[in-house]
C-alpha cells in the first residue's frame, strides 16, 4: 500500500499539481477583467477557491507525512504556505474580503507558479516527468531540460513581475485595468523595449519596474544565451549521433566483408584439399 509521501512524490500527481497551478494562475488573471459576467466571475472564483483548498490539503499532508518538520521550512514549502495564505486569512477573517480580492495580498497566489520549478530541478526529476507522460526513455535529453529551465525561469519572472505591477498599479493607474494589460507592460519592461504608452504612477509600481528592467538586462540575455547554447548543443549532439551511426555502419560493413573474405578463403582451401585428394 502506498504511503502519503509516495503518492505526493509520484510524477503523475506532480503533473496534476502542475495543472492546478496553471488553472489557479489563469483564474487569477481572468478575475482581473472588469467586464466579466456574474457567471464567469463565479466560475473563476470557484476554480481559484478549489485550487487553494487543493494546495492547503496537500501542504497539510506533506506536513503530516514529513519525518522531519524542518523540511517544511524549505523555500518551496514556505512559498506554498504563502500562496494559500490569503485563503486561510479570508476564512478566518471574512470581514476583510476586500484585502484578499484582486489586489492587496491576493498577489501571493501568483507564487504558486514557482512550484513548476520542481519539474526542472534535476535531470532525474525531469526524466520521470516525461516518462510519466508516455514518452520513450531514449527521447529524454539534457538539452530538453535546459530548454525547459530557460522557459520556466522567464515565464516565472514575467508572471510574478506582472502580478506585482497589476497589484500596485490597477487601483491608481487607469492604463492598467487588468492583468493582461499589465502582462503586456511587464513583457515590454522585462525585454527593455519600453514603448512608452504605459507608465507606472505609484512608487511601488516604479520600484517593480526598475527591478524588472535590471532583471531584463541581467537575466534575459543570460537565459536566451543558455537557450541558444542548448539548441546548438542539441544540434551538435544529433550531428555526433549521426556520425557515430555512420561509423558504426561502416565498421559493421567491414566486419561483414572480413567474415565474407574468411568464408571464401575456407571454401578455396577446402576445394584445394579436394583437388589434392583427387590427384592422389
Amino acid at each position: 500500500m502506498l504511503t502519503i509521501q509516495q503518492v505526493l512524490l509520484n510524477p503523475r500527481y506532480e503533473i496534476i499539481s502542475g495543472i492546478m497551478v496553471l488553472l489557479s494562475c489563469a483564474s487569477f488573471a481572468f478575475l482581473t477583467i472588469p467586464t466579466l459576467t456574474l457567471f464567469e466571475s463565479s466560475l473563476f472564483t470557484n476554480v481559484e477557491d478549489f485550487a487553494s483548498i487543493f494546495f492547503l490539503v496537500e501542504y497539510t499532508l506533506r506536513l503530516y507525512s514529513s519525518r522531519d518538520p524542518r523540511d517544511m521550512l524549505e523555500p518551496l514549502n514556505v512559498i506554498d504556505l504563502m500562496s494559500f495564505l490569503p485563503t486561510i486569512l479570508l476564512i478566518l477573517f471574512p470581514s476583510s474580503a476586500s484585502l484578499f480580492s484582486n489586489g492587496g495580498l491576493s498577489f501571493l497566489r501568483l507564487l504558486r507558479i514557482l512550484r513548476l520549478q520542481r519539474f526542472v530541478a534535476d535531470f532525474e526529476t525531469f526524466k520521470e516527468l516525461e516518462l510519466s507522460l508516455g514518452l520513450p526513455p531514449e527521447s529524454v535529453k539534457m538539452s530538453q531540460l535546459k530548454f525547459a529551465r530557460v522557459f520556466s525561469s522567464l515565464a516565472t519572472l514575467l508572471f510574478i513581475s506582472t502580478g506585482l505591477i497589476y497589484t500596485f498599479e490597477h487601483s491608481s493607474n487607469p492604463n492598467i485595468p487588468d492583468f493582461f494589460t499589465a502582462l503586456y507592460f511587464g513583457l515590454c519592461t522585462l525585454t527593455t523595449v519600453g514603448f512608452g504608452d504605459i507608465v507606472p504612477v505609484t512608487p511601488a509600481g516604479r520600484a517593480v519596474v526598475c527591478a524588472s528592467i535590471v532583471a531584463g538586462i541581467g537575466v534575459v540575455p543570460l537565459q536566451v544565451g543558455e537557450l541558444a547554447e542548448s539548441l546548438l548543443g542539441g544540434e551538435k549532439t544529433q550531428e555526433i549521433d549521426r556520425v557515430m551511426n555512420e561509423v558504426k555502419k561502416e565498421r559493421d560493413g567491414r566486419k561483414r566483408a572480413e567474415r565474407e573474405v574468411e568464408r571464401l578463403r575456407r571454401i578455396i582451401k577446402e576445394k584445394d584439399k579436394e583437388k589434392e585428394t583427387t590427384n592422389k
